[in-house]
């Protein structure tokens, strides 16, 4: 029997379950108190007892959903007390005919609507136990299924900034290559053979939510070394990556945006430059401090910061509370990015 038919038969059985105990507590009573009990009494036991099983079920599998859940509770209480006022006097005919050994003249009038009003609160408390059990259960499903649909909702919106990054990544490398070319052909060839390295690691190894952290910091030191090709030594750069366990997991692609944005607008030919990248993990807290002179750059119409932008999404889906992250302009003519996740 599969999950999720399991999941509909459990709010079934369960009461079922109590409805069979009920019925055998008399038989216990019996045997522990040494009560003599007749078969006849026993008998009258069991059909007023399933006179509220009828009325549980009827109510759990059809009415608390057509009328309860609808907030039509009018309905509900009419077809209730006309169930009630049914299975009371289908019960009391059945007992008084076919199964008591007593008179029906010799009751008296009252001790009649005695039991009638014992038997019919009963059934009220039936109904309201029916209501509270199908509307627990109707709560908690709909609870599982908005958070099935929130996550299903996240990993699409998580899939969907990826897939923005890497053309986001890989337009901004073509673009450096190519002004590389006219410069330095041969390091031109080496970009480009850098370039296939990580693009093969963006497409095989960056499908899945996480990747050795050990790799992602090998791919970010790749794409460090491709950038500095086009440097000159007017330009300072300082890179600090450290070696890591092979456990260390964390979200791909999710500190190039930064490190991108700084070799992008960090670099001026003609006035000083100097980009510090600093990438330090403790236990399980990995800490990218990256610090770069600001020459900001003309960029065309929605292009401005577009990876930066997903990734800071990307972070508050995958890390909620779990990162701190700090960047901006810091008024000396550098820009600086302080990014902290617990991994």
């Amino acid at each position: 029997m599969n999950r999720g038919r399991r999941r509909r038969l459990t709010p079934i059985m369960m009461p079922l379950l109590i409805w069979v105990a009920l019925l055998l507590m008399p038989i216990l009573i019996n045997h522990v108190g040494g009560i003599q009990l007749t078969g006849r009494w026993y008998a009258s036991i069991m059909v007023a007892l399933f006179a509220l099983i009828a009325l549980f079920y009827a109510d759990y599998c059809y009415f608390v959903k057509k009328y309860v859940a609808r907030k039509k509770w009018r309905q509900f209480i009419f077809i209730n007390l006309v169930l009630s006022l049914l299975l009371l006097a289908g019960s009391e005919i059945i007992i008084v005919t076919c199964i008591s050994d007593v008179d029906a003249s010799e009751a008296s009038p009252l001790s009649e609507i005695i039991y009638a009003c014992g038997e019919f609160i009963l059934l009220a408390l039936t109904a309201s136990l029916s209501v509270a059990v199908k509307m627990t259960e109707m709560t908690y499903s709909a609870g599982i299924t908005i958070a099935e649909m929130d996550k299903l909702r996240a990993q699409s919106e998580l899939q969907s900034l990826k897939s923005q990054i890497n053309p986001h990544f890989l337009f901004n490398t073509l673009n450096n290559i190519y002004s590389l070319i006219a410069v330095d052909a041969n390091k031109s060839q080496k970009a480009v053979h850098s370039l296939s390295h990580l693009l093969r690691y963006i497409i095989y190894d960056c499908s899945s939510e996480k990747v050795l952290l050990k790799d992602e910091l090998a791919f970010t030191r790749g794409y460090i070394d491709l950038e500095s090709l086009r440097l000159d030594s007017s330009i300072s750069l300082s890179v600090e990556i450290p070696e890591v366990s092979d456990t260390l997991e964390i979200a791909p692609l999710i500190l190039i945006p930064f490190i991108e944005n700084a070799f992008k607008h960090g670099v001026s030919y003609s006035e000083p430059s100097s980009i510090d990248i600093q990438i330090k993990v403790d236990g399980n807290k990995l800490n990218c401090r990256i610090r770069n002179t600001s020459h900001p750059k003309m960029e065309q119409e929605g292009e401005s910061g577009v990876g930066v932008k997903n990734t800071v999404k990307r972070l508050k889906l995958l890390y909620g509370k779990n990162y701190s992250l700090k960047h901006g302009e810091m008024g000396d003519g550098f820009f600086e990015t302080d990014l902290e996740i617990m991994l």
